[in-house]
Formats: structure tokens, C-alpha cells, sequence
């Protein structure tokens, strides 16, 4: 009982003396409080930057905490602190702080050093253990050297209220981090849809931000364990100048500062150039400079931003709306966390959050900016596609009449031609049958005369016997007879046979050219009907006769059905590529033609080849063109091939040609047969 009171005695003393210097902090309260957390502590500013053995008080003064004025050097802060007997677990919470080291050490009552303490990792924040402290009364140390002002909102708090902290930290950061990489991904996936270069700088700026407060929030150290305080801030102060330069880009191609706000473009252009120095600050150490122009330029570019938007939005441009209430959003949360960092503002759950709640909010509303100027384009972009849809069906409408003239026009002069190239062909027929029927022409007048005569002199012996009666039978009987002898009667009767049947074959022969040739030109079956191609062919090489003097023709004709066809066309098909395979022999030793039909998968093949010179392979393709000839000037208008090929494709079909040269050429024409069910 007497030793307990004499602790007490000894305690009321101390506090005495305590209160010469600070407030006492009774650790013990906190199972009650929950946390406690002082709103002053002695201080002084170290340039040895030395940890002392003995504490030398009276350097220290009293200071209002959390906010600690810029100076350069090592700031150190003294907590006078009391541990009852009944200790329960205890810890000390400090935020992150933008500082170059910080150090934390244990002294005793009378100022004697006793341990250094160590912080918890696998935290944002600084989390110091006290429970286990080999004394009751202690003075807590911060040692933090930095040369920019500090908040240092010390808490001393038991295991739940820190357990329910750190989760209520973690989680309003974790959405915070989570609202920006949505975003990100969203308009980056926007960008490879549209190509607008506005939500490249969008996503660029959202990502450097995030990871800018991520680096400044303490979270750092969570991934990246080696990293040290300088490391944390400079990888800061870089990211947050690469997002200022992307931000000025995204609000200068957003807003189309340099069309519509070109004076306040030009300023962004300078802020961008600032945002440069920044980085080289950063990289270089020079936090000083660094620093006081990160806050500079944001304040600078935000006012633009606002300026700048509404402006815009005051003359109508409703994306411009969503940005002035996004910049508005973001500066005012700026505004009162420079505020904060200048002293001016009161650091509290607030304050600490309010960067990263204006951020994400000025992130959300810059996306539905975004989204609303695609919904604005697509309307721009309907409208001016009706507009264009109408121009272009008048222009349409035009260029269609003229492509009709011009249509009209060149199928009249397809049609010339075409019936030019007929002509043609049908002057080379005219001429060779024309000399074809010229020879039983000249046997049939070369007969008329002797037959003409001998029927004279038949008629004169008739008119003889017509005479003869009984009364002057025996005087014209002589006369008869002499007659009879003089014209040789038999020999008379079996000239005039033979005169007669020479008359008879060249009639014969004459229709039988005619009927080639009406089976040639099938005047009689001008539309569709069935149609015998081997009987085609035959009346063609039949027609082409008088041109195939010396010429071996090899002919193979198989069992085919009837085609159903245009037979007038399918013939000028076998007289062109006949015609060209007779002049392709003019210089061959042994000219030969082959021609063979056959049947094959419901296809009827018409081979027709030639052991000619053959055609050149570099023109092999062209053939078939119009206008393309080999012969000279005057010899052939270049049709007769594109001609046919296209009477093919009229029926369905095709031709195919094989060519070597020196060796000959020979075209497959193949003509498929129609089903009678289907046509």
C-alpha cells in the first residue's frame, strides 16, 4: 500500500514537471478513447541531423500540431508519454510523409536514450509498436529530415480502432484506384474504337495521376520494399509532371484550345514546358523547385481550365459544360489540399481524402464529357450524313442519266462493232461461197448449150416424124433416116443424159451450200431452240471449204444431245476460231485441223487445234480483248475473239486455250447443258 502511493506521489510529481514543457499523453486512456491524438509537442529544428544520447530540453518549444513550417533540416518532435501497469496493446499511426527520412526513438524519463523503434510494413501509413516498452513513462522522438512544411497527425490508438483505419484507408483508396483504372481501360478502349487522340491524352494523364497518388499516398513502399523516401519522391514528382503535361494536352485537344481559345492555348503551351522543368526538378532533386512549381502550375492551369470552359460552355458547347463541372470539381479539392499543405486548412479525414475524391470525380465527369462528344459527334455525324445522303442521290441520279446516255451510247457502238466484225465475216464467207457455188453454176451454164442444141436438133427429127403420113411416107422416110444419121440419134440421146445429169449434180451441189448455209446461219431458229453442235460444226468447215485447200482436217465427233442454244451464234463461234486456225497454217509444212466433240459431267467439250506456230505466252492472256489482233493493219479488227468468248459466257459456258509454240494451239470450248425442268 505504501509503495503504490509513493508511485503515485512520484507520477503527480512528474506530471508537475511535464506541464513546465507539454501535455502528458496516459497511454492508459486509450482503452476507453480508442485513440488519442495530441494537438501539440515540443520541437526544435536539428542541423547536426545527430541522434543524442541525452535529450537536451530545453532546445525544444512548443508547437500546434499537425502542421510543421517549411525549413530545411531535420525536424524532431517530443511526445511526453505515460504507460499504466495494466498495459493493452498500443500503437502509433503517422500518415505518409513527404519527407527525405524519418527516425523514431525511446528515451526514458530523464532523457536517456533506450531503443529505436521500427515501423510495420505492409502499410501505407507509419505504424509504430509501443506495448512492449521496458518503462511506464517515456518521451516518443520523431526524427524527420525534410525541407517542405509537414503534417504530422500523430494517433496513438488500440489494435481495433488501427485495424478498422487501415481498412477504412485502404478501402476508400482502393476505390479510388479502382474508379481510375476503370476509366482508363474504358476511354483507352474508346480510343481504339474512335483514333480521337483526346482520350490517348485522357488515359495517359488518369494513369500518371493515379500512379503519382499512389506513390504520394505511401503505397510505395507496399510493392516496391527497397524503396527509399527519396525514391517515393521523386518517382512522384515525375508522374505528377508527366500527368500535367498530358492534361494540358487533353484539355487543349478536348476543348480545341487552339480554335477556340487561342490566347489560353498559348499559356498551356507554356505550362506544359513548366510541367517539363518539373520532371528534370524531380529527376535532379530539386524538390524546392520542384514542389512550388507543381502547386503553381496547377493552380495556374486550373484557373485556365475554368476559365476556358466556361467560356466555351457559356457559348453552348455542352461538352465544355461537363469539363467546367469536372475542373471546378477537381480544383476545389486542389485548392484545399494546397490549402493544407500551406497550413491554412485543418488537416482531418476530409482534407486527407479530398485529393483523391476531387480526382476521381473530375475523372468520372472529364469520361461523361468524353462520352457526351461522341454522342455529339454521332448526332453531327448523322446529320451530315443525311445531308451528304441527299447530295449524293442527286448526284447519283445524275451521274446515273449520264452513265445511262453514256450506256446507251456505247452499246450502240458495241452493236457497230459487233456488226461491223459480222460484216466482216460475212464478206470473207459471201467471197468463198460465192467461188464454192461459182463452179456447179459454171457446170450447169457450161451444160445448157450442147443440151440446148442437141434438143434442137431432137426437136427437128420430132417435127420430121410429125410430117411423115401415108402419102408421102416413102419420100420423107429417106429424109428421116438421113437426118437420123447425120445427128447420130443414140449418141444424141445418151448426151443429153449425161448433159442432164451434169446439170443435176451442179443444182444439187449449188443446195447443198444453201443448206449449209442456212444451217450456218440458222436464219430460221433466231431464239432459243435445241440444236445439234456436231451438225454446226460440220456445216462450218462444209462453208469454210474453198480456205481449206491442202489442209488435212482430222475430225472426231462424238455422241451428243442436243443444246439449247442460240445456234446462229454458236456457229459464228466455230467459223472465227476456225477462220483463225486456217490463217494460223499459212507457213506450215503439213497443215492440219483437228476438230473433236465430246461429252463429259453433263458438259459438251468442242476441241478445235491447229499444229501451227502457236501463240506467243506474254500474249496468250490478251487475246481475248477487244481491239487485240496479231495481223497487220486492215487484216482484222480485233473483235472476232472477244466476240465469241462472249457468245460462250452468253450460254453459260467457257474457253480455254493451250498454246506451244511452234507445236500449235488448240480452244476448248465447253458449253454446259440447261435442264429442261429448270428452264
Amino acid at each position: 500500500m505504501k509503495l503504490a502511493l509513493l508511485k503515485y506521489i512520484s507520477f503527480i510529481c512528474l506530471l508537475g514537471s511535464f506541464q513546465i514543457h507539454a501535455q502528458i499523453i496516459d497511454l492508459s486512456a486509450i482503452k476507453s478513447e480508442e485513440s488519442i491524438g495530441p494537438k501539440e509537442a515540443l520541437y526544435f529544428l536539428d542541423t547536426t541531423d545527430k541522434v543524442p544520447a541525452q535529450l537536451q530540453e530545453s532546445k525544444f518549444s512548443k508547437i500546434q500540431l499537425p502542421f510543421i513550417p517549411t525549413k530545411n533540416g531535420t525536424h524532431v518532435l517530443l511526445f511526453n508519454c505515460y504507460f499504466s501497469q495494466s498495459k493493452t496493446p498500443v500503437w502509433v499511426k503517422l500518415p505518409n510523409l513527404n519527407c527525405e527520412a524519418i527516425q523514431v526513438d525511446i528515451y526514458n524519463s530523464e532523457g536517456i536514450h533506450l531503443t529505436e523503434l521500427k515501423f510495420k510494413k505492409n502499410s501505407s501509413n507509419f505504424i509504430l509498436d509501443i506495448q512492449n516498452l521496458p518503462t511506464d513513462t517515456f518521451k516518443l522522438v520523431l526524427r524527420i529530415r525534410s525541407f517542405f512544411s509537414l503534417f504530422i497527425p500523430v494517433k496513438f490508438m488500440n489494435s481495433n480502432k488501427l485495424e478498422l483505419t487501415e481498412k477504412r484507408d485502404d478501402l476508400i483508396y482502393s476505390l479510388y484506384f479502382g474508379i481510375i483504372i476503370v476509366m482508363s481501360l474504358y476511354n483507352l478502349f474508346v480510343f481504339f474504337s474512335t483514333r480521337s487522340i483526346s482520350y490517348l491524352y485522357y488515359v495517359i494523364y488518369t494513369i500518371t495521376f493515379g500512379v503519382a497518388q499512389f506513390a504520394l499516398l505511401g503505397y510505395m513502399h507496399t510493392i516496391y520494399k527497397s524503396s527509399g523516401f527519396i525514391f517515393t519522391k521523386q518517382f512522384s514528382i515525375v508522374f505528377s509532371g508527366i500527368s500535367g503535361i498530358f492534361g494540358v494536352l487533353f484539355f487543349s485537344s478536348f476543348l480545341e484550345a487552339k480554335k477556340h481559345l487561342k490566347l489560353i492555348y498559348k499559356v498551356l503551351i507554356l505550362f506544359a514546358l513548366a510541367y517539363v522543368l518539373v520532371i528534370f526538378a524531380g529527376l535532379f532533386k530539386w524538390f524546392g523547385t520542384a514542389f512550388n512549381l507543381l502547386n503553381l502550375n496547377a493552380i495556374s492551369v486550373g484557373i485556365c481550365g475554368i476559365i476556358g470552359s466556361g467560356y466555351l460552355a457559356y457559348q453552348g458547347n455542352r461538352p465544355a459544360r461537363f469539363f467546367f463541372v469536372a475542373w471546378i470539381a477537381f480544383m476545389i479539392a486542389l485548392v484545399v489540399f494546397v490549402l493544407t499543405n500551406l497550413g491554412f486548412a485543418p488537416y482531418n479525414n476530409f482534407t486527407k481524402f479530398v485529393l483523391p475524391m476531387g480526382s476521381a470525380l473530375e475523372v468520372a465527369l472529364l469520361s461523361f464529357a468524353l462520352a457526351d462528344k461522341i454522342n455529339i459527334l454521332s448526332q453531327e455525324n448523322e446529320t451530315l450524313i443525311r445531308e451528304q445522303n441527299i447530295i449524293l442521290e442527286k448526284q447519283v441520279a445524275e451521274r446515273t442519266a449520264e452513265l445511262g446516255s453514256a450506256l446507251e451510247d456505247l452499246q450502240q457502238a458495241q452493236m457497230q462493232l459487233v456488226n461491223s466484225e459480222k460484216m466482216a465475216s460475212l464478206g470473207h464467207l459471201t467471197a468463198g461461197i460465192a467461188h464454192e457455188i461459182n463452179n456447179p453454176i459454171n457446170f450447169i451454164s457450161a451444160n445448157v448449150s450442147p443440151l440446148r442444141r442437141d434438143i434442137e436438133d431432137y426437136e427437128t427429127l420430132m417435127e420430121m416424124y410429125a410430117q411423115l403420113n401415108a402419102d408421102n411416107f416413102n419420100e420423107k422416110i429417106e429424109n428421116i433416116h438421113s437426118k437420123a444419121k447425120e445427128v447420130d440419134l443414140e449418141y444424141l440421146k445418151k448426151e443429153i443424159q449425161t448433159l442432164l445429169s451434169g446439170i443435176d449434180e451442179g443444182a444439187r451441189r449449188t443446195a447443198e451450200i444453201v443448206k449449209n448455209l442456212k444451217i450456218f446461219s440458222h436464219i430460221d431458229k433466231a431464239e432459243h431452240s435445241f440444236y445439234a453442235i456436231n451438225e454446226g460444226v460440220k456445216s462450218t468447215l462444209q462453208l469454210l471449204a474453198h480456205k481449206l485447200s491442202g489442209i488435212y482436217i482430222r475430225e472426231d465427233f462424238g455422241d451428243l444431245p442436243p443444246l439449247l442454244c442460240y445456234p446462229g451464234k454458236l456457229n459464228q463461234v466455230f467459223m472465227n476460231i476456225l477462220s483463225n486456225a486456217i490463217d494460223a497454217l499459212a507457213a506450215a509444212k503439213n497443215p492440219e485441223i483437228s476438230v473433236h466433240t465430246y461429252l463429259k459431267d453433263k458438259v459438251i467439250f468442242v476441241e478445235i487445234g491447229d499444229n501451227g506456230m502457236g501463240i506467243p505466252e506474254k500474249i496468250l492472256n490478251d487475246i481475248f480483248n477487244p481491239f487485240f489482233t496479231t495481223k497487220d493493219v486492215g487484216s482484222g479488227t480485233g473483235l472476232g475473239l472477244s466476240i465469241t468468248i462472249s457468245i460462250v459466257q452468253e450460254h453459260g459456258g467457257d474457253i480455254k486455250v493451250k498454246s506451244e509454240q511452234g507445236k500449235g494451239t488448240t480452244f476448248i470450248i465447253s458449253l454446259p447443258l440447261i435442264d429442261e425442268s429448270k428452264g
